[in-house]
């Protein structure tokens, strides 16, 4: 059910005539009749002053508030709309999406909000496939070339269009603050080099790779990525 046939059904439910409205959200009655019709989308504002008016959760005028089958949606669109603008904004995420803007703008308060949750996902459904496996492993190469490199190669294809898109820097600050402690406490753990910088070259490895959309194999890619990792790392690993 559409956003505007929802509120025509609240509005009928509580016996309220366009003109009551109207008074209640002050709007015009052909403002409220637009909204209705879907002509427009009513502003938050106005759906928060109608929701405490009648009594009921805001959440009421929007597909669901945050359920699976809608978070899996948002991040599909904002994946489009990546590879589409360069750029993920509430704005630019509705101009591509057939969720209504107005429900894009009730799940996120704004634009960071909106990268904030879309990093956040990506990222979790990769790491569940990296950091769940550290402890199988006590050589950090090994790991890089069976676990590491397979997995962002079976994601390549959203990572790719992050890396080439306006969110690369914020992505890599993301996962480096993610995986740092991650790797270090594993196979650095009680070394007094300076593991940071180590590890903060390894994933500019990756993300020099994950930059350039050429479609390779996996055996290319492992080639590529270890050839990056030896010539930037002097004692590798």
């Amino acid at each position: 059910m559409r956003l505007g046939q929802r509120l025509k059904n609240l509005r009928k439910q509580n016996n309220l005539t366009q003109f009551q409205l109207a008074e209640i959200t002050f709007y015009s009655c052909q403002t409220i009749s637009k909204w209705e019709r879907d002509l427009c989308c009513p502003p938050i504002e106005a759906l928060d002053i109608i929701s405490k008016k009648l009594h009921i959760d805001i959440s009421y005028f929007f597909e669901t508030s945050h359920n699976k089958n809608l978070d899996n949606k948002i991040i599909k669109d904002s994946i489009k709309t990546l590879d589409v603008e360069n750029n993920l904004s509430i704005n630019n995420l509705s101009n591509h999406s057939n969720v209504e803007k107005t429900t894009i703008q009730a799940l996120f308060k704004n634009d960071d909000d909106l990268i904030n949750f879309f990093m956040d996902t990506i990222d979790r459904k990769i790491r569940n496939d990296i950091v769940d496996k550290i402890c199988m492993y006590s050589d950090l190469k090994i790991f890089l070339n069976e676990v590491v490199i397979n997995t962002l190669y079976n994601n390549r294809e959203v990572l790719h269009i992050i890396y080439k898109s306006n969110l690369r820097l914020a992505w890599f600050s993301f996962i480096s603050d993610n995986y740092i402690n991650a790797y270090k406490h594993h196979f650095y753990k009680g070394k007094k080099d300076p593991t940071d910088i180590k590890i903060l070259i390894i994933l500019n490895c990756f993300s020099r790779w994950l930059s350039n959309n050429e479609v390779v194999s996996l055996e290319k890619a492992k080639k590529d990525i270890n050839k990056m990792l030896s010539q930037t790392l002097i004692e590798f690993i």
